[in-house]
């Protein structure tokens, strides 16, 4: 930055092609910056990354869901057995009842 007057007046920023996308003011090469940002987000990257793999590896809850569904699975075992069941014993009853009547 130049001062003019008492002011701070900002310099525009010149891109270099010969430098590879580097950017500078007045000389100054603003390129360690940027290695200082790349450099954060690949902290931030690596967190996420660890983070995201640490979920993926989390099975605390796995071990209910898989009683949930055992207990489901059982549930639907029982109805269709107590249906197929209380058809049968129907079926008895009714052969008794008739075979009773048929006796008066």
């Amino acid at each position: 930055m130049r001062e003019s007057h008492g002011e701070r007046v900002a310099q525009p920023l010149r891109f270099h092609p010969c430098r590879r996308g580097r950017v500078t003011t007045r000389g100054r090469d603003l390129h360690t910056t940027s290695r200082v940002a790349d450099a954060r987000l690949e902290e931030v990257m690596n967190l996420m990354v660890t983070r995201l793999r640490a979920f993926a590896r989390n099975t605390e809850g796995q071990d209910l869901i898989e009683y949930a569904l055992l207990v489901a699975l059982i549930a639907v075992i029982c109805v269709g057995a107590v249906t197929f069941a209380g058809q049968q014993v129907l079926a008895i009853f009714t052969s008794i009842g008739n075979s009773l009547a048929a006796a008066l």
